[in-house]
This record gives structure tokens, sequence and C-alpha cells, in this order.
């Protein structure tokens, strides 16, 4: 399957099906950020947008293994370091 797409879809059309994917990833994470909060009413639940976003990962782990792209786990234990660092930072300055 993968490789019939891949034979069949130019490389950019996939980028541009990555992003549009990713934007509606995007849209779902809104939805349900703004039904958690409740300060800017929506109709949605939030599980609703939690199953809405999880089907759009599907499509977005689809276009980034047709792209071969891979992550790097040193990489992302740097950011997690990171982000951990600034809201331990935030927490620390708030006492």
């Amino acid at each position: 399957e993968d490789e019939f797409i891949k034979q069949n879809i130019p490389r950019a059309a996939i980028w541009e099906q990555l992003a549009e994917e990713l934007g509606e990833m995007m849209h779902h994470a809104q939805k349900c950020a703004r039904a958690l909060r409740k300060e800017n009413p929506t109709p949605c639940e939030v599980q609703d947008e939690v199953l809405e976003a999880e089907k759009e990962l599907g499509d977005v782990l689809n276009c980034i293994r047709l792209l071969d792209l891979h992550h790097d786990e040193t990489e992302m234990k740097v950011k997690m370091i990171r982000w951990w660092h600034r809201v331990k930072t935030e927490q620390e300055s708030e006492r």
C-alpha cells in the first residue's frame, strides 16, 4: 500500500496532505481546549474532540510514514527536559 501511494502521489502532494491533516488535528485540539476551559462556550464535548483528534493523528502518522520522516529519541528527551524546566521555573517563581 505504501509503495503504491508513493508511486502514484507526488511527494509534494504528500507534504500538502500532511499540512492539511495537521491543520485538522489542530482544529480539534483547539475545540478540546475551549471545551475544557469553558471560557468561550462551544457545543463540542471534550471526549468527542479527543476522538476526532485521534482520527486525524492516524492520517498524520500515515503521511509521516510515507515521507519517511523519523524522530530522534535524544532530541525528544532534550525537548521534554526543556519543557519541564520552564514549568518548574514558573512554579517556583509563583511561590
